[in-house]
């Protein structure tokens, strides 16, 4: 895969992301951030708290994409 086609598969997930938290009412706020080994991460402010994970697309066997989501844990304050 070519920089430009892992370019072009990141723009593809953060659109992915985007649509599906914007339609989602548990979800308050979000930041999302490329990740250092590929992938996209989501910081969802939701119920009060900040919960971070590793998104990623994968290919499913009927040639199709869908997001994975990898839960990374919940961000605390530190006062």
């Amino acid at each position: 895969m070519t920089g430009e086609d892992q370019s072009d598969r990141g723009r593809d997930l953060e659109e992915l992301i985007r649509a599906e938290l914007e339609q989602r009412e548990d979800v308050t706020a979000f930041e999302l951030r490329d990740a250092d080994d590929g992938g996209i991460v989501a910081e969802l402010e939701q119920e009060g708290r900040v919960e971070t994970y590793l998104i990623t697309l994968e290919s499913r066997p009927d040639g199709s994409e869908e997001t994975h989501w990898i839960y990374l844990g919940e961000k605390h304050d530190k006062s």
